[in-house]
């Protein structure tokens, strides 16, 4: 079996420590850290969305039936997941919330529970991007009505990753 990366090991134990009964993974990909909540959140509702048909394909083959996914974007997740409510609401490495997230966290709004929980996390090219990250991520939520929690920092293999875990205000 593969070795799992740090960063989906590090957003697996963030959102399990979380105590979720209902996950959204925004950007899931071909599914890794579904897979792994999977096992570790056995009676949760797991739900992916990507932007890639393939992946999300990848996704369904992987996790065979275990969670919901949705190819789609993300502005248009919460119409088509409707009334659904998450939790905890995640991302690992998606630009969108550091670089121009209006529509993308006004979604995000959208799908949280009350009480629910944002976690962003990223591994950057480099401890430098990583800086640049992190305020730029802290600013863009407290912009669009989010107010951080935690902020994070995780050792990964080769440098730190960093993000953050919000509420809505």
């Amino acid at each position: 079996m593969a070795q799992v990366p740090a960063r989906i090991s590090w957003a697996v134990r963030t959102v399990t420590g979380l105590e979720p009964s209902a996950v959204l993974e925004v950007g899931c990909g071909r599914g890794h850290a579904l897979a792994h909540l999977a096992e570790r959140l056995p009676s949760a509702r797991l739900v992916g969305v990507d932007r890639s048909e393939a992946a999300v394909a990848a996704a369904r083959e992987r996790l065979r039936g275990r969670a919901e996914l949705v190819h789609a974007e993300l502005t248009a997740v919460p119409a088509l997941l409707a009334p659904a409510r998450f939790d905890v609401v995640f991302a690992v490495n998606v630009n969108a919330f550091w670089l121009e997230p209006a529509a993308e966290l006004a979604a995000l709004r959208a799908l949280l529970a009350p009480g629910g929980r944002l976690a962003l996390l990223y591994e950057p090219p480099s401890d430098a991007q990583g800086r640049r990250i992190a305020p730029a991520l802290a600013a863009n939520l407290a912009a669009h009505w989010f107010e951080a929690e935690t902020l994070l920092e995780e050792p990964l293999d080769k440098v730190t990753g960093v993000g953050v875990v919000a509420v809505p205000r």
